[in-house]
């Protein structure tokens, strides 16, 4: 008797299967015929190439992923290219960046990172002894991190999402600074500005690690609270609250022996 049931049952499946191709069929021709009298011949042909074309699809394939870190697309990718600059085609038009006309750093990934502008306010880069330093400042219009706590806002993990590729890129090691002003913190998880400095570029180097840098490319991750202050006459300025990343000279990579 099951099996009977069974049979029927299927039979009867078997048309609502073939009614709902027909009305799939029919909604597709209904719209194609709405596209084709909404469009002018030029629009026609220009559909007709996206579709039939040879490169169509992968004209449209940038090859970059797209990680959903707590931000839509937009604000993940932003106005990211591939790199492709030569030393010489830099525009040191941005106040506060450095040319780096004879720098060791020839790298063509490296040199792209002085093409990120739009954060320029909160981007520092100068070529210092050891290598390429730069800073992610916090401005009073632009906090870095909520008070007393370790995790980037989404405005600063943009910039690492400009950041990371090049980084990861270029080949070059990397030891990553922390840095607070001079308001006293306690706090049940973090005993003073120390141990909060080290947990704030702890979290640099989580978000860069989750972009697709081996964690083997971090040399050194330290907190140095406020000892290296940026703004000495006004210790609480915000600019003091900042994390550095020390892009090294590849002489400087070797092991450090004790």
């Amino acid at each position: 008797m099951s099996r009977l049931r069974g049979s029927q049952e299927e039979q009867m499946g078997t048309w609502k299967g073939a009614m709902a191709d027909f009305c799939m069929s029919m909604m597709t021709l209904f719209m194609v015929l709405w596209i084709v009298s909404i469009t002018d011949a030029e629009q026609r042909e220009g559909l007709s190439g996206y579709f039939s074309g040879p490169g169509s699809i992968s004209s449209f394939t940038t090859g970059h992923s797209v990680i959903d870190f707590k931000m839509s697309v937009n604000e993940t990718l932003g106005e990211w290219k591939p790199p492709h600059l030569e030393m010489d085609e830099y525009d040191d038009s941005a106040e506060g960046n450095l040319l780096l006309e004879e720098s060791q750093f020839s790298n063509p990934y490296v040199v792209e990172l002085l093409k990120i502008k739009q954060y320029q306010d909160n981007l520092r880069m100068e070529e210092v002894e050891d290598g390429l330093l730069i800073q992610l400042v916090e401005t009073d219009d632009q906090p870095m991190f909520k008070l007393g706590e370790y995790e980037l806002t989404y405005f600063f993990e943009d910039i690492l999402f400009e950041l990371g590729p090049l980084l990861e890129k270029s080949g070059h090691d990397i030891r990553i600074i922390g840095h607070t002003d001079s308001t006293p913190f306690s706090s049940d998880s973090y005993r003073n500005n120390w141990t909060l400095s080290y947990a704030r570029a702890n979290n640099v180097r989580e978000v860069l690690n989750y972009l697709g840098m081996n964690n083997s490319r971090f040399v050194a991750v330290s907190g140095m609270a406020d000892s290296q202050l940026l703004d000495e006459d006004n210790a609480r300025a915000a600019v003091n609250r900042r994390v550095e990343l020390l892009v090294l000279h590849k002489y400087e990579e070797m092991p450090v022996t004790l």
